[in-house]
This record gives structure tokens, sequence and C-alpha cells, in this order.
């Protein structure tokens, strides 16, 4: 074990670097839905501070009603879109955003959304 004299500052080059262990994102707390014509558009508002890989999906049950494809996005406020077909009727959804960074780290987050008819 060494000590540090007066005046003497610790060698960067043997510091120990923190492993990056976890995506740096937050998600908006509501997904926006609106509804063109037979189509049914559901953005998810997401805030990086790191590229990250994104991928939205929307379920009914086991059914799954629609996704996006997967998305490398820069870091900053992005949004994450998913567009639903024909089959998709009024009522309660789930979404399920995939997200992951370079350094292999993982997250998931789970949102509740009603689809208007």
């Amino acid at each position: 074990f060494y000590e540090l004299k007066d005046g003497e500052e610790p060698d960067p080059a043997v510091m120990a670097v923190a492993p990056d262990e976890e995506v740096e994102a937050t998600v908006a707390r509501k997904a926006k839905v609106r509804r063109k014509g037979h189509k049914v558009i559901v953005r998810l508002r997401i805030t990086t501070g790191e590229p990250v890989s994104a991928k939205l999906i929307v379920t009914r049950g086991k059914k799954r009603l629609g996704v996006s494809k997967p998305k490398l996005l820069k870091a900053g406020k992005r949004t994450v879109v998913a567009r639903l077909g024909r089959k998709a009727t009024r009522g309660r959804a789930s979404l399920t955003l995939r997200l992951s960074d370079q350094a292999g780290n993982r997250m998931v987050v789970k949102r509740s959304v009603r689809i208007p008819r």
C-alpha cells in the first residue's frame, strides 16, 4: 500500500475505471397514441445519455399488435414509433421497450396504453 505525499497526485494510468453497467436512459411515463384511418401510431419519448438500440413492441395478452424496427438512436431526446395494423381494435395494450447500449447492457421498460376507436 502506497501513501501519497503532500502535493503528489495519483497517476491516472493506474487508476481503475468503473465499468459501464447500465443503460443511461429515461423513458416518458405515457406514450402517445394516434389513429389515422385504419392505422394506429404509438410514440414513446426517450432521453438517452449514450447511443442506444431501441425496439418497441405493442401487445395485448399474448397477441403482438405491432413492432418498431430496431433502431440505433443517438444521445439526446428521441422518439420510438410503432405502427399498428387494422387488427388493433380499441382497448388496453401493453408496450415493451427494449434498450441496449454498445457495452451490451440491456434495459426493459413496460408501459400500458389505451388505443382509441
